[in-house]
């Protein structure tokens, strides 16, 4: 059923930052945590059943696609669980969400249930790479910015220099994280195919975040929220308030770079 497969190199361009998540040597503390939980998996599995919300009664999975609404969602299933915010990081929780490695043994049974309901959410290229920019140079307030500053700074990243240029710095790094092993891309700029393995996986639902209000009742059935409770209203962004604008050319780059998302998802 699963035909993918991560990239075995040893060796990596030092001016591209991969994601630590699937690499495969454990440098430190953390990512030797990461992997313990993981190392039982095939690898063909880890994208997916490293990035999920199994339901609590385990008869839905929502597959989180970075950068396409996954922390809000996330973070509106605990609130909703819970009666409050999640304290520290979301996609790090487990006691109360089903997912990280503590429960990887059950994704990997849901992925191999047919009756289990596959549900992810997609986004237009074009804003979704926008919102990794806002996040990594703009705000530089994701995660995981310290670990593209050197890349993005060998690539020509420079704050003195304008949003526009180093929009197109942010693509040439794009492309090359791509080229050199798209699997292995950070999950934020990773083709969102590749998020979803969808080329091999099944879902009930794959939705446009663009159009969210057509598929919320699937949402609710996801996370067991009845139809008439109040509490049931998703939230519609996490986002930066920095604007951010392309160009033409910048699109039909992006376009090109993710052409299989374009086809796919019908953008």
């Amino acid at each position: 059923m699963f035909s993918l497969s991560l990239s075995d190199k040893a060796d990596l361009d030092p001016h591209v930052w991969l994601d630590p998540s699937v690499q495969p040597v454990s440098r430190t503390k953390w990512f030797k945590s990461i992997l313990t939980g993981r190392k039982a998996l095939p690898p063909q599995l880890r994208l997916v059943v490293d990035h999920s919300i199994l339901s609590g009664c385990g008869t839905a999975l929502f597959v989180k696609n970075s950068k396409a609404g996954c922390t809000s969602l996330a973070r509106f299933a605990y609130a909703y669980q819970c009666g409050r915010d999640c304290p520290t990081s979301i996609h790090g929780e487990d006691k109360i969400l089903r997912q990280g490695p503590r429960h990887a043994a059950a994704i990997h049974r849901a992925l191999d249930d047919p009756s289990v309901m596959r549900i992810s959410l997609v986004r237009h290229p074009a804003s979704r790479l926008v919102s990794a920019f806002r996040d990594f140079v703009l705000d530089a307030r994701n995660y995981a910015t310290v670990h593209h500053r050197p890349g993005l700074a060998a690539f020509g990243l420079n704050p003195r220099q304008s949003a526009e240029r180093n929009f197109d710095v942010f693509l040439d790094y794009v492309g090359a994280s791509l080229r050199l092993d798209p699997l292995a891309t950070d999950r934020h700029l990773r083709r969102q195919s590749d998020n979803l393995c969808a080329s091999v996986m099944s879902y009930r639902l794959i939705g446009r975040i663009e159009a969210i209000d057509g598929f919320e009742d699937d949402l609710r059935e996801l996370f067991g929220i009845a139809g008439d409770d109040p509490r049931g209203c998703f939230p519609r962004s996490n986002e930066s308030s920095q604007s951010h604008t392309i160009n033409r050319a910048q699109l039909r780059k992006i376009e090109d770079l993710y052409a299989e998302d374009m086809e796919r998802f019908g953008y």
